[in-house]
């Protein structure tokens, strides 16, 4: 008899600690918290925290070619879509109203699989390359006409190979700056 009631108590505990479970689960999804566990079942960043985002495609609008780029970077999920929103209207408005040599030079980077990098706490005020021909990292705090000055002046300074901050060449190639745009 006393191995029932032993058995009764246990279960009677489970019950509670489940009962008290329950109610906090169903708050967090009729409150819309999102689940912190992925498909994977790998841990993803609430919207409203800073993490790795999934890399986005942003592409470049042209009828007769298909080309993009990657964004990729550490931002709330609010901060990554607009990010991701502005530069691909920023770079399709100077797309489409560049001259055609100006669509060709752009055209050249997004089929050559380059890479926006957002970084969230940036040491640099618009832009920096590596070097690489295929990185530009750009500040997500810029205004739009800025994040255009930004897009024109890092692809100039990676289409020369320049490691480069706002301008300023660390190492890399030619000091002489040309746009086309």
């Amino acid at each position: 008899m006393k191995k029932n009631n032993t058995v009764g108590k246990i279960l009677s505990g489970v019950l509670t600690v489940l009962v008290a479970l329950v109610p906090a689960k169903a708050a967090l999804v009729l409150t819309g918290c999102p689940s912190t566990t992925n498909n994977n079942g790998t841990e993803t960043p609430t919207p409203d925290l800073p993490g790795p985002q999934e890399p986005i495609t942003i592409d470049l609008l042209d009828n007769e070619r298909n080309a993009g780029a990657e964004l990729k970077g550490e931002l709330t999920l609010a901060e990554w879509r607009n990010i991701a929103n502005r530069l691909e209207q920023t770079i399709n408005s100077w797309f489409k109203n560049s001259p055609e040599v100006g669509q060709i030079w752009l055209l050249n980077f997004f089929n050559d699989d380059i890479t926006f990098v957002i970084e969230p706490e940036p040491n640099f005020t618009r832009w920096k390359t590596i070097g690489d021909y295929k990185t530009l990292n750009l500040n997500p705090n810029l205004t739009d006409s800025d994040l255009l000055i930004a897009l024109q002046d890092g692809l100039s300074s990676m289409s020369r190979g320049d490691s480069a901050v706002d301008g300023t060449i660390q190492t890399g190639g030619a000091r002489v700056s040309v746009k086309i745009f």
